[in-house]
């Protein structure tokens, strides 16, 4: 059958069947003829984006063996992590040992060398929290490498170490503030 158009209002565009009379008539808004264009359009710009970051991707990761980069960057993430982890333990336990030690009992111990040495130790302590946790960690990795370790050509070791550092400030807070949470009469039991 052939297909005839009127318009029912300016803003509609309705299509009759002339061949069957109990046919609704099919009414489209022009926009939609334009629209349906359209995001041809984009879908095709989209489908050939997609083609080519994956013919990019497979370029440079796979033809070039760049993939191997980041499997070492991960293996170098991880060794850091874990150096990181073990030597803020240490670290912040050490610390969190005198901090609480030093806020428990420097009243009530006697004058001597054991409660100066506390002291002197305690007073190190929140020195090393305060500027380790005021500083940001990009800061610390810059001043580590390029000041303290500048000769250093392996920034691996370097940054174990300073993230552990920055670690045992955060983990020694963590342990005083558990030490320092419990009762005296728990303590005592």
């Amino acid at each position: 059958p052939s297909l005839t158009s009127t318009s029912a209002n300016k803003n509609s565009i309705c299509i009759f069947a002339t061949g069957r009379s109990d046919a609704p008539p099919r009414c489209f808004a022009p926009y939609d003829f334009i629209e349906k264009r359209e995001r041809f359009a984009h879908d095709r710009m989209v489908s050939e984006w997609i083609a080519k970051v994956a013919k990019d991707f497979v370029t440079c990761f796979i033809t070039k063996d760049r993939w191997k980069y980041i499997v070492k960057g991960l293996g170098n993430t991880l060794q850091i992590a874990l150096a990181a982890v073990l030597l803020g333990i240490l670290i912040g336990t050490i610390v969190a040992i005198i901090r609480s030690t030093h806020d428990k009992t420097h009243e009530t111990m006697r004058p001597g060398p054991g409660r100066t040495l506390l002291n002197i130790a305690n007073w190190l302590c929140k020195v090393y929290l305060t500027v380790i946790r005021g500083t940001p960690a990009m800061i610390q990795i810059l001043i580590m490498f390029f000041v303290v370790f500048s000769t250093a050509r392996n920034g691996t070791p370097v940054a174990m170490l300073t993230f552990g550092i920055n670690s045992g400030a955060y983990v020694a807070e963590i342990i005083r503030s558990g030490i320092m949470a419990v009762d005296e009469g728990q303590n005592e039991a």
